[in-house]
């Protein structure tokens, strides 16, 4: 359902069809370079348990949260649209989205976008995967999910 680069439809369509049955939206849209931590959109309450279960995720460098109130911009365009309508949303960030270096932007849709650069970025890819496992582990093992 995701389509930023053709404006997005297809995520303000799912979010029309499920906000209301979604607990959680997770989008991963910065490259396979060293996770720093997760930008949020969501509660302050949802805030409060993000930073605590983002602190798992300190071993390996991963441990920020950036946030914003719900239906704010900085979770992705992908989730964007479930964000807008109150549903708590994430999205992994690397250092270099964050600290201004921005050299995901040297590969994203250019002719450098290949899977040589993935390999090439391997160790943190793995990485990613396991903040984004650890994230999506813990939440759908709470008790209750995240407030809106």
């Amino acid at each position: 359902w995701v389509d930023e680069e053709r404006g997005g439809a297809g995520g303000r369509a799912y979010a029309a069809a499920h906000a209301a049955s979604t607990s959680f939206a997770l989008e991963s849209d910065s490259g396979n370079w060293k996770p720093y931590g997760n930008s949020f959109c969501g509660t302050e309450q949802a805030a409060s348990i993000m930073r605590q279960i983002v602190k798992l995720n300190a071993p390996i460098g991963a441990d920020t949260l950036i946030f914003a109130p719900i239906g704010q911009d900085g979770c992705g365009a992908d989730v964007a649209p479930l964000s807008a309508r109150g549903v708590p949303c994430a999205s992994l960030e690397d250092a270099s989205s964050v600290n201004g270096s921005g050299y995901y932007f040297d590969f994203h849709h250019s002719a450098a976008d290949t899977f040589t650069a993935v390999l090439d970025a391997e160790q943190g890819a793995k990485l990613a995967v396991a903040a984004l496992g650890t994230l999506a582990y813990v939440i759908a093992d709470l008790d209750e999910e995240l407030p809106r």
